[in-house]
């Protein structure tokens, strides 16, 4: 097992059948595997991987190819290492009996009965699941928190399966179920100081001030130096467990089947487009927002560039945002035919760094676009005091209050996403919200094209196609519905978090201003490699070998390809191209338990003993 041992990264095992040299892949599954000394020793299975299954595939492809199999089954085993996957073991067979219960569930396809087949020279056939491996499956899941085992508390992967070994944990006895279920309690607040925490956490967040945990770090908290001395106590969940068994997604919807019967109810109700439900969402959303009018419309890409034209941007124009955003931002700007003007961010919380805008002031000055990054708000007071137009990119901070206002009334137009990762999720969509009269007709005129009210139809502007349905309204109108559980579930989440990364050197969050409330939308740390002894990079990279997902909010706009080319001669912003190296977002969701933020917590603390000794 040379390679598996020294091969940092995830591993994937294969399943497939060769037809007349046509290589089809039947499972693709994260094979997650014991530590040191037992490499190789699986854990579990789980379908579908996370991962680039594409490459994964295509290294298998190439495998079973250059040992001329052209016909019959193939196992592969891959490592996706940093430099892409490498194949570690290839074999004219299919996996053994666990491979052969997920590929069942999987795909309905008897792996076994299949290999069989061939070797008979009988063909593909056609094996559907049998009831015994759907039970050995589900005894398998349902035997999860057995003694040797460490179980999340989470359910498979919707529409996924797995597969779990009884394999105790490596470097010590296992523990006994009243062990863990004692662990679950102090995680989930039960008793111990962690509970208390979320607690105090999800008030003073709540508030416009606040004690210090929503406070911002001290300067030093923010790049942290590499020395040993002063450390604080370690994080008061007790000692790590093992690795998880099944991957952690990094922001998955918390949504139900009161979704799914709010867009059933709205499918038989006739109304697939545009109707009463987006109406009434826009009716909720304006109460909620405290603004005069709110939109609804089909992203918050599409919000930014109707508000952009509402106020008046156009060719030769320019506006000035963030360099740390999602490229929509600036590419509204181009699409409205102006240029983005970049302005470099501050150090502790990434939004713009408000003492370098009016340099930044010309003539042809339109407007300003700042990005409430992570659902903190923007210094909106010594923006607005430019006199300019002012768009909020409030596309992370539905729940922010700015000095104790709401989001949403505050500027000329504030704009928000319903995209499937936000907090108020539709899977698509976006939202307007405005106090001017004008700045709202305008965006009813432009986000669909209207017939006129005569018989015979007319068009009176030229509007774009930009509209809300009334499948999406239904799922936003449920989810706003739960948007104060879900809030409380992440407030929980980020106290977990800045009590577990507390002491590791090299590791910080970005600020929370405690005059503010915080939307509590991305939980995100920069990285310091003098301290934490690695990249940002080379974390992500071994954090996805625990089986946790993480991104990354943002690489900076102005360095991107595209924005790179068509403007050669922009100034350096060192702030925003330091943090774009450093900054990594951690695992946060309502549709998360305390102990899969225990489990993603304990992954970090992993890497960073490894990587920092």
């Amino acid at each position: 097992m040379l390679v598996e041992e020294h091969v940092e990264g995830p591993e994937v095992t294969v399943n497939a059948v060769s037809v007349d040299g046509s290589f089809v892949p039947l499972t693709v599954t994260d094979r997650l595997t014991a530590e040191a000394p037992a490499f190789g020793v699986a854990l579990a299975h789980v379908w579908p991987s996370l991962l680039d299954t594409e490459a994964v595939v295509e290294a298998a492809r190439a495998a079973v190819e250059a040992l001329g199999i052209s016909s019959g089954p193939s196992y592969t085993q891959v490592r996706v290492g940093p430099g892409g996957p490498v194949v570690m073991e290839v074999a004219a067979r299919l996996g053994g009996g666990h491979d052969a219960e997920l590929c069942a569930v999987a795909t309905g396809v008897d792996l076994n009965a299949l290999a069989v087949a061939y070797a008979l020279g009988a063909g593909t056939v056609r094996c559907l699941t049998t009831p015994v491996a759907v039970s050995r499956l589900e005894s398998a899941l349902r035997d999860n928190a057995s003694p040797g085992t460490r179980t999340s508390g989470a359910s498979p992967l919707a529409g996924g399966a797995a597969v779990v070994f009884l394999v105790p944990p490596p470097g010590g006895s296992p523990r006994s179920r009243a062990s863990r279920r004692q662990r679950r309690s102090r995680v989930s607040g039960g008793s111990g100081s962690t509970g208390a925490q979320a607690t105090s956490s999800a008030r003073s967040c709540a508030a416009p001030t606040g004690p210090g945990r929503c406070s911002p770090p001290p300067p030093t908290a923010t790049r942290r130096s590499s020395g040993g001395a002063g450390r604080r106590t370690p994080y008061a969940s007790g000692s790590m467990r093992t690795r998880r068994s099944t991957p952690l997604g990094f922001q998955p919807p918390a949504i139900g089947e009161e979704e799914v019967a709010a867009v059933a109810e709205t499918l038989r109700s006739g109304w697939l487009t545009t109707g009463p439900r987006a109406a009434l969402l826009e009716e909720r959303l304006a109460a909620y927002l405290e603004a005069a009018h709110v939109l609804a419309v089909s992203s918050g890409t599409a919000a930014l560039h109707l508000a952009l034209l509402a106020v008046g941007v156009g060719p030769g124009d320019e506006v000035i945002t963030s360099p740390v955003t999602w490229p929509a931002t600036a590419n509204v700007i181009e699409h409205a035919g102006a240029t983005p003007i970049f302005c470099d961010v501050r150090e502790d919380d990434l939004n713009l760094d408000t003492s370098l805008l009016a340099p930044l002031v010309t003539e042809r000055t339109k407007a300003i676009l700042p990005v409430h990054l992570a659902g903190q708000p923007c210094d909106l007071d010594a923006i607005r005091a430019l006199g300019l137009p002012v768009i909020e990119d409030a596309a992370h901070a539905l729940e922010s209050r700015y000095r104790g206002r709401k989001l949403g009334g505050l500027s000329d137009a504030t704009c928000f996403s319903l995209y499937a990762t936000k907090n108020l999720a539709a899977g698509e969509g976006g939202l307007v919200a405005t106090n001017r009269d004008d700045v709202a007709d305008t965006i009813r005129s432009m986000r669909l094209t209207r017939r006129g009210d005569t018989s015979r139809y007319d068009q009176l502007t030229p509007g774009f196609k930009a509209n809300l349905s009334d499948v999406l309204a239904a799922i936003a109108l449920v989810q706003f519905a739960k948007l104060e559980r879900h809030a409380e579930a992440r407030a929980r989440q980020f106290a977990l978090y800045d009590d577990g990364l507390a002491d590791l050197e090299g590791i910080a969050p970005l600020a929370r201003d405690p005059r503010d409330t915080h939307a509590l939308h991305l939980y995100v740390v920069r990285i310091d490699p003098r301290g934490a002894g690695a990249t940002r990079d080379d974390y992500q990279r071994a954090l996805a070998g625990e089986g946790i997902a993480t991104s990354i909010h943002f690489l900076p706009v102005h360095r991107l390809t595209w924005f790179r080319e068509r403007y050669p001669a922009q100034p350096r912003l060192p702030v925003a191209e330091r943090a774009g190296e450093e900054v990594l977002s951690l695992p946060l969701s309502a549709a998360h338990t305390d102990e899969d933020i225990a489990d993603a917590i304990d992954a970090l603390r992993r890497v960073h003993a490894r990587l920092t000794a």
